[in-house]
């Protein structure tokens, strides 16, 4: 995992981010924070709210859904463990 990312000034303008709640967008972007190199993180609830920290009032499932909804990643499962992946790797994957 990256110790530092750059997040694009393009992520301001994305018609699909701007599509998301408030709160939606502020766990996306937290994601891209502590996603590995390939856009992946364990997406079972109790971790991920141990990585990202979010806020009190938001639902992390309900975000992640909306967020894979929006065409941002995906959910999967691999064993028994559930993670997200962006869109980034989804959309080389399927090409």
């Amino acid at each position: 995992m990256a110790r530092r990312r750059m997040i694009s000034q393009d992520l301001i303008i994305d018609e699909h981010i701007n599509s998301l709640s408030l709160g939606a967008q502020n766990i996306f972007v937290r994601l891209l924070a502590v996603s590995d190199d390939y856009g992946v993180v364990p997406s079972n609830e109790y971790t991920l709210s141990k990585l990202v920290n979010p806020p009190k009032k938001v639902n992390l499932m309900a975000c992640l859904l909306e967020s894979a909804g929006a065409g941002l990643g995906i959910l999967f499962e691999y064993g028994e463990t559930a993670f997200s992946c962006s869109s980034e790797i989804v959309s080389t994957i399927t090409r």
